[in-house]
């Protein structure tokens, strides 16, 4: 590339410092979940903010990357590939924020740099909190898919083994299919050895609840939402993702409960008739306490977000039960569609992330319960009950994505988002 002034080499070097610090925001955004939208917008962000003439992001779930025009004509692209990915809502929170305060303040690059390096030696990978919301999420959920409080301690005490399991796998790389299969075989085997010495009393309420510690359920309508919305390569690969997630998390719990047939004893039902309060409660509140816990939110938004899966697993109740709605999808998609709205007014008021309210949200939703019971009629040999199930998964997971796509649609006719403004500003002229 040519041009009529020599950069000096600090210059070149400052420009690459801005658009490294772009991307260290991206990569660490994407391994947290954010949304693809917000890395590419958060991108742009930095570098309009530091100076930059035209920025050109591109995101997938496993990599990103950024072309950058600076005002002086030079050009610079960087790429970074995310190996692995997780929920944690804090540091999303955290990333956020000092990305606006960032931008609002345009603080020296050196300062800018200095407090996202102490922003990441702060996150900690696992602690004693991610312990805790795995037990109560496969606790809460096991009382919600029909056990007993036997069933209730069985499960939580299977959370803390595949919290162990997975530390002692950090230390490891493997590969993230693999280890699903793995924590999904563990959780499996775990629950048949319990049910069989009498501790847990109904397998399939025992494993539905261990189960949704791997939802990918969210991670299918959240592949369906980005194709809606017109990511179409984010959308792809997060489908395959979901798919391949599903195939692990179904071979790993097929596996389990082919042992089961050397204890007859087991009970593989789950018919236990709670008081409709405590299972109201264990599936809107104590399940999705455990996920808001695990997903690290920050304590002054739980009641924000208990809130919101209270509201969706509501709606669903009333839709299904009261208005005789189909709860395949129409009752998934009127549930999402309340919950968006809710979750986009208070991400809104609160300035925060919508995503804090939304995953909470969608959890007492998720089909964890429909991906297991199409797994044990497949090991059962019973097809036409395995396509039924398998079927409900994909028409609950559908009736998620186009809650949250419409909604979505109509936030953006309302309004333009700040991310298109700053496309648009970033496509200046030369």
């Amino acid at each position: 590339m040519e041009h009529s002034e020599q950069r000096s080499p600090s210059s070149l070097y400052e420009s690459d410092r801005i658009v490294g610090l772009a991307m260290d925001f991206a990569e660490k955004l994407l391994e947290k979940g954010a949304q693809i939208q917000r890395v590419e917008n958060t991108i742009v962000r930095i570098c309009l903010a530091y100076g930059a003439k035209q920025v050109a992001p591109f995101a997938i779930t496993s990599l990103v990357q950024a072309s950058v025009l600076m005002q002086d004509g030079y050009h610079t692209t960087q790429i970074r590939r995310v190996y692995e990915t997780t929920t944690d809502l804090g540091m999303l929170l955290s990333l956020a924020r000092l990305a606006d305060r960032i931008c609002k303040e345009h603080l020296p690059l050196d300062e800018a740099e200095a407090l996202f390096s102490e922003l990441i030696k702060e996150n900690k990978k696992l602690s004693s909190l991610d312990m805790l919301g795995m037990a109560l999420g496969a606790g809460g959920f096991a009382i919600a898919f029909g056990g007993d409080f036997a069933d209730f301690f069985a499960a939580a005490f299977i959370g803390f083994v595949i919290f162990w399991f997975n530390f002692w796998l950090t230390k490891r790389i493997i590969n993230t299919l693999a280890r699903t299969f793995m924590d999904s075989f563990l959780s499996g085997l775990f629950a048949v050895l319990f049910c069989a010495a009498g501790i847990g009393h109904h397998l399939t309420a025992i494993n539905a609840g261990t189960l949704m510690l791997f939802i990918t359920g969210i991670l299918f309508g959240n592949a369906l939402r980005d194709l809606l919305c017109g990511d179409l390569v984010a959308g792809m690969l997060k489908l395959l993702q979901a798919l391949l997630t599903a195939v692990a998390i179904a071979v790993g719990y097929s596996l389990a409960l082919w042992f089961a047939r050397f204890f007859p004893s087991v009970d593989h039902t789950s018919s236990v008739s709670f008081p409709y309060a405590i299972v109201f409660l264990a599936t809107a509140i104590v399940g999705p306490l455990g996920f808001c816990i695990l997903y690290r939110l920050p304590f002054r938004y739980l009641p924000f977000s208990l809130a919101a899966s209270l509201i969706s697993y509501a709606m669903f109740a009333l839709s299904k039960d009261f208005f005789a709605i189909d709860p395949k999808f129409l009752s998934n998609f009127i549930a999402t569609l309340v919950l968006a709205v809710y979750c986009e007014t208070t991400g809104g008021i609160a300035k925060t992330p919508v995503t804090l309210y939304t995953l909470p949200g969608l959890v007492p939703l998720a089909p964890g319960y429909h991906l297991y019971n199409a797994t044990f009629y497949l090991m059962q040999g019973d097809i036409q009950a395995f396509t039924e199930s398998a079927l409900t998964t994909l028409e609950v997971s559908a009736g998620i994505a186009v809650g949250v796509v419409i909604v979505s649609l109509l936030i953006r006719l309302i309004k333009i988002p700040k991310f298109q403004r700053h496309m648009h500003k970033s496509k200046g002229t030369h």
